[in-house]
């Protein structure tokens, strides 16, 4: 398992930060892209669950928050969310 960001997580962090991608999906067990985009000063929330995956979903089509959202699958690992 990686225990540093690589650069396509940078890159998505910096497509993130500029406002490009506001969702990003994701299976992975570790925090790197947590990481990275902490790295960049992105606020983020975290879907772990089906509640929180519907409520990203209405969010995302009602809205144009500027901070993007981490999903994880819930069936691979269960978590309390993160405060970005």
């Amino acid at each position: 398992m990686l225990t540093f960001t690589t650069p396509r997580m940078r890159g998505i962090a910096a497509l993130a930060a500029a406002g490009v991608v506001r969702a990003i999906v994701t299976t992975n067990f570790d925090r790197l892209i947590e990481r990275a985009l902490e790295q960049h000063g992105v606020a983020y929330e975290v879907a772990y669950d089906d509640d929180g995956f519907a409520k990203l979903g209405q969010r995302l089509r009602d809205s144009s928050e500027d901070r993007p959202s981490h999903h994880q699958d819930s069936r691979l690992r269960k978590r309390a969310p993160l405060n970005g």
